[in-house]
């Protein structure tokens, strides 16, 4: 199942966006079908509202995988280029200290999944098997 965010993709524009809301509405979805222990999969925004999903519904989601997103998410800039505020050591570092976590760099622009869509999906599928 794939879903586009309030004003993204083919969603109808709200007159209200935020992350609460965004994050509310997955979950309401989720809820709404009787989806318990989901793989949520988010790119860019959705990526940081699908982890934003698993910590505050985690008896909902039972694997996370988040697709570049900004590490300066307040910043416009924080897609366009190599944060420094975390750097590839440091994720590298907290993806270790994590269960059943890793992390992953392809070498892609920004949509990595149609940029590279063989190897997304080998590390998707990679990862989801590994679970």
């Amino acid at each position: 199942m794939a879903l586009d965010q309030r004003g993204h993709g083919l969603s109808d524009r709200s007159p209200v966006f935020s992350r609460t809301g965004y994050v509310e509405d997955a979950a309401a979805v989720l809820e709404h079908l009787g989806v318990h222990g989901a793989a949520v999969l988010g790119h860019s925004l959705g990526g940081v509202n699908a982890y934003r999903l698993a910590a505050w519904l985690p008896g909902i989601v039972d694997a996370l995988i988040v697709e570049d997103v900004g590490a300066e998410v307040d910043d416009d800039s924080s897609f366009s280029r190599r944060s420094t505020v975390l750097s590839a050591e440091h994720a590298t570092d907290m993806a270790a200290r994590r269960p059943h976590t890793r992390r992953i760099e392809l070498r892609a622009g920004h949509t990595v999944h149609e940029t590279v869509p063989e190897e997304f999906a080998a590390a998707v599928n990679g990862f989801l098997g590994s679970l």
